[in-house]
């Protein structure tokens, strides 16, 4: 009998969701240097959703692909707060991949975020917005003892 997925013979499945946000604040005044002037401050972040979870021990790196237009677009972070803060214009796609800690599938989890910038809303231009906070879950079958730790440290569950 063939096997309908790779997942046929699972024991165990492990979970973990990760949460992925931005704030952005328009500026008081647009940045000089830039062409086109960038008017907003963002800070894009992920962390484990559950809020007393260590990613540390779960997480080997995470990197943030910024727009091309970004010097260094490409944003690796080893340690946490895996968080980048930048200036802009526009919102943007910004994949994020995950690296686990682990020699077992799956190694990497990317994240399609959409960074959106707010714009002057009602009246008030400097009115910080909290945009879109989202949970992604990634889900392992049948992870080893040492990674299942790992996992569960992180906030994960079983």
């Amino acid at each position: 009998m063939a096997k309908i997925s790779d997942h046929d013979d699972v024991s165990e499945i492990v979970e973990i969701d990760f949460e992925v946000g931005h704030s952005s604040i328009i500026r008081s005044e647009a940045t000089t240097i830039h062409n086109p002037p960038r008017t907003h401050d963002w800070k894009v972040y992920l962390r484990a959703v559950d809020i007393n979870g260590d990613l540390t021990c779960l997480i080997q790196r995470c990197v943030f692909y910024l727009h091309p237009e970004y010097p260094n677009n490409k944003r690796e972070l080893k340690s946490t707060p895996f968080a980048i803060q930048e200036t802009g214009y526009a919102g943007f796609h910004l994949p994020i991949d995950i690296y686990f800690k682990t020699k077992k599938e799956p190694k990497k989890f990317r994240i399609e975020y959409d960074l959106d910038l707010h714009k002057n809303i009602d009246g008030h231009p400097y009115r910080q917005k909290e945009s879109y906070v989202r949970k992604y879950r990634c889900t392992f079958y049948n992870p080893d003892s040492e990674f299942r730790q790992k996992i569960l440290a992180a906030g994960g569950v079983s």
